[in-house]
């Protein structure tokens, strides 16, 4: 029997994709530090971001929190293809989920990509990016980000266990986005907070 409604533990992983890491993953390039803390976007410099991922959008005096309201109400995504994009599952849903093993099977086996000796190519194209250096240092601590044999940089999302399970490759001498086969988007790429972080706007 389909379903179609989206289910609430669908909805409920799409909301906890955070909104820096996000951003960080698929717009690198379009976010940056301010100099008093939290972010702003390139397209958007009226739009502050928190530590926390708290979002307002000041010109249109809109906000929200997390990565599915950004999509929903900054970029203009439809609900459904919203939480899809941050799942990689698609609605409608069948009443009865596949089991791990049957999933794992659809995405097939994850690897992480081979990494390269450094991340010197990495940490040069994201910080001509305007990608702040404490931050990328933090990413690269946290093993969240390295750079690939390839020279391209991987984006990383660990399980509660600190397994890796999903992996996003953006090039640094072309346009390349990519998952990395068999990742369970349902591991998103998150930057840890650090103590002292800003918990409100």
């Amino acid at each position: 029997m389909v379903r179609f409604a989206l289910d609430e533990s669908l909805i409920k992983r799409a909301r906890e994709v955070p909104l820096i890491g996000y951003i960080m993953a698929h717009e690198p390039g379009n976010i940056k530090r301010n100099v008093g803390g939290g972010y702003e976007l390139r397209d958007h410099d009226s739009l502050k971001i928190s530590d926390n991922g708290k979002f307002f959008w000041h010109s249109r005096g809109i906000g929200g929190y997390g990565a599915l309201d950004f999509l929903i109400k900054v970029r203009g995504v439809k609900f459904t293809d919203a939480v899809e994009m941050l799942t990689g599952e698609k609605a409608p849903q069948y009443e009865a989920s596949p089991s791990k093993p049957e999933q794992e099977r659809e995405r097939g086996p994850f690897h992480l990509p081979p990494a390269h000796r450094n991340n010197d190519r990495a940490i040069a194209y994201l910080r001509s990016r305007g990608i702040d250096r404490d931050i990328l240092m933090r990413c690269i601590a946290d093993k969240i980000l390295y750079e690939s044999k390839n020279g391209e940089c991987v984006f990383v999302g660990f399980d509660g266990d600190g397994n890796a399970k999903s992996a996003f490759i953006r090039g640094t001498k072309d346009n390349t986005r990519r998952d990395v086969f068999g990742s369970d988007k349902s591991y998103g790429f998150v930057l840890p907070a650090e103590k002292g972080d800003v918990e409100t706007l």
